[in-house]
C-alpha cells in the first residue's frame, strides 16, 4: 500500500545469506539493546554481526548506501573528538576505551542500518526488533513493581528506585515509548496487534508515573497532543478561529492528562521550581542542574575550538579544578563539590549541548549539530510517509529535547537505538520503501 502511495518500486532485496545471517544477530542485538541483564547476549549480536556483515561485504553481496551532507557531518564530527583525544593527551587510554565502546558501536549501528535498507527496504522489520526489547524491558519490570505493590508498599516509587529496578528506565520510555506508540497507530498490523500494542503503551504509561519520569511522561503528552492536532487537521475542515480554540482545547486536555497521570511528587517537583525561581534559588533549579549548569559552561567554555577529545568521564578530572569549584563557590553554588567528593565517571553535566562543548570544542558541536539539522531537513523533505512524519520526526526531536536534561549521546543505549531515526532520516524513498507486512 505504501508502494502505491508513492508510485515507486524499490530495487528487489539482493539474495545475500551472510548479511542475512548478520541480520538476525543484530536483531537479537537489539532486542536486548535496553536490558540491563542482556549484556553478554547483546555483545554477541552486536559483534557477530559485525563479522558477518564484513564477509557479506567482501564477498560483494551487497549495494552500499549513498553518502549524505548529514553522514559527512558525523565524519567530521569523528575525526575532531578523535582527534582532540591525540591533541590534548587527557584521560587517553580511557577516551580510546570510551570510543571504541560507544561511538564507534554508534556509527557500526548507523551503517548497518543504512545498509540494511539499502538492500532489504524492510523500514517496519527492523522498528520491530527495536521495539520488541522496550516490550520486553516493560514486562521484565513488571513483576518486581506487582510484588512490591503486594508486599504493601507505600510508596512504589522509593522502593522501586531502592531496589534498583531497572533504573535508567526513564530515558528508555523517553525515546521509545513515543515510538511504540506511533509503531501501533501507523505500523501494517493487525487489529488484534494494535490494540495489544495499545495495552503496552498503557503498561508503560503506568511504570513511567511509578518512576515518577516527569520528562518521560511530558515527552510522551507532547506526542499525544501531536497525534490529536493531526486528527482534527485531517478530518475537521477548521476555520483558523477553529483551529486555534481546538488546539487550546487539545492543550488543556493535555495539560489535564498530565495532571491526572502524574504522581503527587512529580506535581510538587513542578511547583517547587516555580518556588525556587520566585526566591531567587537558581542553582537550585531541576534538581540543581541550574548550579551544574553554571559550573559546566564555565569549564566547556574554556576548552579548546576543537575540546578535551571524547570521553564525557574525563569531566571529573578537569571540572574538579580549584579555579572552577572555587568560583563556582564564590558565587554561592556548591555543585562543584559534587566533582570534588565523587569517583571518576560517577557525574556528568546532565546537558549533551555542554557536553558537546567541552568533548567536541564549538568545532565539534557545529558537527553534531549539522548531523541532526540535515538528518530532520531530509526526513522533512519525505513527511508525507507515515513512517517518517509520525516516528521519525518526532523521534529525533524528543531525543533532543531530552539532551537538554541529559547527556544522551555518550553511553545510554538509546544512543545506539538513536541510529536507526536517523538512517531513516537520510535514506533515499526508493530504499526505505516496503511492501512487508508484519
Amino acid at each position: 500500500m505504501l508502494n502505491q502511495r508513492l508510485n515507486m518500486t524499490p530495487t528487489p532485496a539482493i539474495q545475500a545469506p551472510w548479511f542475512t545471517a548478520a541480520t538476525w544477530f543484530f536483531a537479537l542485538f537489539l532486542l536486548t539493546l535496553p536490558l540491563k541483564f542482556g549484556t553478554a547476549l547483546n555483545n554477541i549480536g552486536l559483534y557477530t554481526s559485525l563479522l558477518l556483515w564484513l564477509i557479506s561485504l567482501w564477498r560483494g553481496e551487497l549495494q552500499h548506501p549513498r553518502m549524505t551532507p548529514a553522514l559527512w557531518a558525523l565524519c567530521g564530527y569523528v575525526l575532531v573528538v578523535s582527534g582532540a583525544i591525540a591533541i590534548n593527551q587527557i584521560d587517553t587510554e580511557r577516551s580510546l576505551n570510551s570510543l571504541k565502546g560507544n561511538l564507534l558501536e554508534q556509527i557500526y549501528c548507523l551503517v548497518f542500518f543504512l545498509y540494511h535498507l539499502r538492500n532489504r527496504h524492510q523500514p517496519w522489520s527492523l522498528l520491530t526488533w527495536l521495539l520488541a526489547g522496550f516490550v520486553l524491558l516493560n514486562l521484565c519490570t513488571l513483576p518486581p513493581a506487582l510484588q512490591l505493590w503486594i508486599n504493601g508498599s507505600h510508596n512504589l516509587t522509593v522502593d522501586m528506585k531502592a531496589a534498583d529496578i531497572n533504573p535508567g528506565y526513564g530515558i528508555n520510555a523517553q525515546f521509545y515509548l513515543p515510538l511504540l506508540l506511533g509503531y501501533s497507530l501507523f505500523a501494517p498490523l493487525a487489529r488484534w496487534q494494535r490494540l495489544l500494542l495499545w495495552l503496552l503503551c498503557l503498561l508503560s504509561l503506568i511504570l513511567t508515573a511509578l518512576y515518577d519520569m516527569s520528562t518521560a511522561l511530558f515527552a510522551v503528552m507532547a506526542y499525544a497532543l501531536l497525534l490529536v492536532t493531526r486528527a482534527l487537521l485531517q478530518r475537521l475542515r477548521l476555520s483558523v478561529q477553529q483551529l486555534a480554540l481546538a488546539t487550546v482545547i487539545t492543550l488543556i486536555a493535555g495539560v489535564g492528562l498530565f495532571v491526572a497521570v502524574a504522581k503527587d511528587s512529580t506535581l510538587e517537583k513542578i511547583a517547587g521550581q516555580y518556588q525556587l525561581i520566585s526566591s531567587g534559588q537558581y542553582y537550585e533549579l531541576l534538581s540543581a542542574r541550574g548550579g551544574l549548569w553554571a559550573l559546566a559552561w564555565d569549564c566547556a567554555r574554556d576548552a579548546p575550538l576543537y575540546g578535551y577529545g571524547y570521553g564525557e568521564k574525563k569531566v571529573q578530572l578537569i571540572c574538579s579544578q580549584d579555579r572552577y569549584v572555587h568560583h563556582a563557590e564564590q558565587r554561592g553554588n556548591q555543585q562543584g563539590l559534587r566533582f570534588v567528593v565523587l569517583k571518576y565517571g560517577q557525574f556528568n553535566f546532565h546537558n549533551q549541548y555542554l557536553e558537546n562543548i567541552f568533548v567536541a570544542g564549538w568545532l565539534g558541536s557545529l558537527c553534531w549539530i549539522a548531523l541532526f539539522a540535515l538528518s530532520l531537513r531530509r526526513a522533512w523533505s519525505q513527511r508525507h510517509q507515515p513512517l517518517i512524519a509520525w516516528l521519525v520526526v518526532p523521534g529525533l526531536i524528543i531525543y533532543l529535547f531530552g539532551c537538554l536534561f541529559n547527556g544522551l549521546w555518550e553511553g545510554p543505549p538509546v544512543s545506539k537505538a538513536l541510529m536507526l531515526l536517523l538512517a531513516l532520516a537520510i535514506t533515499t524513498p526508493v530504499e526505505r520503501v516496503s511492501k512487508e507486512h508484519l
